[in-house]
């Protein structure tokens, strides 16, 4: 009986016993996931501290580049408005200065009309007094002088002959001077080293005395045709051999690209023609290669014929140009409103700024300038043409509005990026269906439209936008066709990897790996995606 008891009770204490530790052990199980869970939550409230964090640090920074580029924006356009207010008050300033010419003139000769009427009235006058004094007999019955002439009509007839006087030199400019057509030819010919040909030549005296040549022709194909040419300065340079005029006004001249490098490049002598600056109203290129608008110039010279500087603006006033002879080149500085790149690209960029050279084989822009997209473009070109034409360059991009550039994947966000370009063919108009660009960018911050990364790798569906901190990647562009290659998207504790190549005609195919990280699990997927930029199939 004792010894039941014994070993009831020993039973008891190895049962309590084990009940206590069985308690401590879940009590310490109980702690320890209280102290995890404690650690998770903590770690993702620093984790949501640090992303809200990041995030007003982002705030900032964003809103001190847009800051800083209204800023940099109004004073640019502030400079332009002014630049613009100035071209026109200058060109108001010599409107005036034309008008106030030709009033000038005409004030002169009426002047000298009145002057020599006063002059004719008073020797009429004294001429009749002379007779009334001298012994010649009057008959004052007929009213008539001793010579039978009616007094009565030497005032009209003065009249008249200052009226004649007058329309003589009004009209002048209808009396041809063909004959003299030779001798320009000739001075022109020496000027540019080319055949000349003037199909008629006059003189005029109004607004000032200028020479008029219609129908000029320059090189032995019309490389240069110009209708009409308004050459200001003494009427004597109708008959001598040396030529010299103050001014040269063109109207619309059209001036092919071998025409163009004769202006630019050709070499000039003395000769028997000097002159000062020279305008062209309504000028166009003629080029296969090349399409300007309609343009306007002025040319300064230098001495023996050379140019200085040759200023031009497109009719419109959007596309503006300076030239600056340098040895055998010429300095560059290009401004337009809205620049659409040619040579076979869709590329508009606004308010476009650009510096560089330019000589007999091509243009070199040292660096380059403009707005496209929302954000900035910036970098250099080199234009090379002749049998084989190339375009080469870098360029880089910054705050470049992501909706705006890919609408159909990518919401609004700023993307950075870098780049090299170079292209080659037989035309201009090829060069961007033969290019190959490549370089890499950044995008931080930004949605990818039409896939939901988060809902795939938690066994959802697909459908639906990711947000990501950043994505970044290289990409390869090549002949329409383009590789994006180590791309990478980071939001938080998910992270995705892959590659997409995009043909010519749009076509969409490519893979990307993604996983999502979780305190106590690490899951993946992988996705292939095919379609179109506007059309988009994930599949897993």
């Amino acid at each position: 009986m004792a010894e039941a008891q014994a070993r009831r009770a020993a039973e008891d204490e190895a049962r309590r016993k084990a009940e206590e530790q069985a308690g401590r052990a879940a009590a310490e199980e109980r702690r320890k996931a209280e102290e995890q869970a404690v650690r998770a939550a903590e770690e993702e409230r620093r984790k949501q501290e640090d992303q809200a964090r990041q995030d007003a640090e982002e705030a900032a920074r964003r809103d001190a580049e847009r800051v800083k580029q209204e800023a940099e924006e109004q004073a640019r356009r502030a400079a332009e408005e002014k630049a613009r207010s100035t071209a026109a008050s200058e060109e108001e300033r010599e409107a005036a200065e034309r008008t106030r010419q030709r009033a000038e003139v005409q004030a002169r000769l009426m002047a000298e009309e009145a002057a020599w009427l006063e002059a004719e009235e008073k020797a009429r006058a004294d001429e009749e007094v002379a007779r009334e004094r001298g012994d010649a007999q009057t008959e004052p019955s007929s009213g008539k002088a001793a010579s039978g002439k009616p007094r009565n009509l030497v005032k009209p007839a003065a009249i008249g002959g200052g009226a004649l006087l007058v329309l003589g030199l009004a009209a002048i400019h209808l009396i041809s001077f063909d004959g003299q057509i030779p001798q320009f030819e000739k001075a022109l010919a020496g000027q540019f080293q080319q055949p000349v040909k003037i199909k008629a030549l006059h003189l005029a005296l109004v607004p000032g005395p200028h020479v008029r040549l219609d129908g000029v022709s320059i090189g032995a194909e019309g490389q240069i045709r110009v209708p009409t040419i308004r050459a200001g300065g003494s009427p004597g340079n109708l008959f001598g051999d040396k030529k010299a005029f103050k001014s040269i006004e063109m109207e619309a001249p059209v001036i092919t690209e071998e025409g163009l490098g004769w202006i630019l490049f050709g070499k000039r002598q003395a000769g028997d023609m000097a002159f000062g600056d020279v305008s062209a109203i309504g000028a166009s290129l003629e080029s296969k290669q090349i399409s300007l608008p309609p343009f306007d110039a002025k040319l300064q010279f230098g001495g023996e014929g050379a140019w200085k500087t040759i200023s031009i603006a497109s009719a419109d006033k959007n596309l503006e140009m300076l030239l600056t002879a340098k040895g055998q080149a010429a300095q560059l500085e290009i401004k337009a409103r809205s620049f659409k790149v040619p040579f076979g690209s869709t590329l508009v960029l606004e308010d476009f700024v650009a510096n560089g050279t330019a000589d007999r084989t091509g243009i070199a822009l040292t660096d380059f300038k403009s707005f496209v997209h929302g954000g900035t473009l910036s970098g250099t070109a080199r234009l090379k043409w002749g049998a084989v034409w190339s375009l080469a360059g870098e360029a880089a991009a910054k705050q470049i509005d992501t909706a705006r550039l890919a609408p159909e994947v990518l919401g609004s966000a700023r993307l950075e990026g870098t780049a090299s370009y170079a292209m080659q063919a037989s035309e201009a108009a090829k060069l961007f269906a033969w290019s190959h660009a490549e370089g890499s960018f950044t995008i931080p911050r930004g949605t990818l439209l039409g896939l939901d990364l988060g809902s795939v790798l938690q066994g959802g569906s697909t459908r639906g936008d990711t947000k990501f901190t950043e994505l970044t990647g290289s990409f390869v562009h090549d002949q329409g066709a383009t590789q994006l290659r180590q791309l990478r998207l980071i939001q938080a504790n998910m992270s995705a990897n892959g590659s997409i190549d995009i043909d010519a005609e749009n076509r969409i195919r490519g893979r990307i790996a993604a996983e999502l990280r979780l305190s106590t699990d690490l899951r993946r997927t992988s996705l292939s995606v095919t379609g179109t930029p506007a059309k988009l199939e994930w599949q897993r």
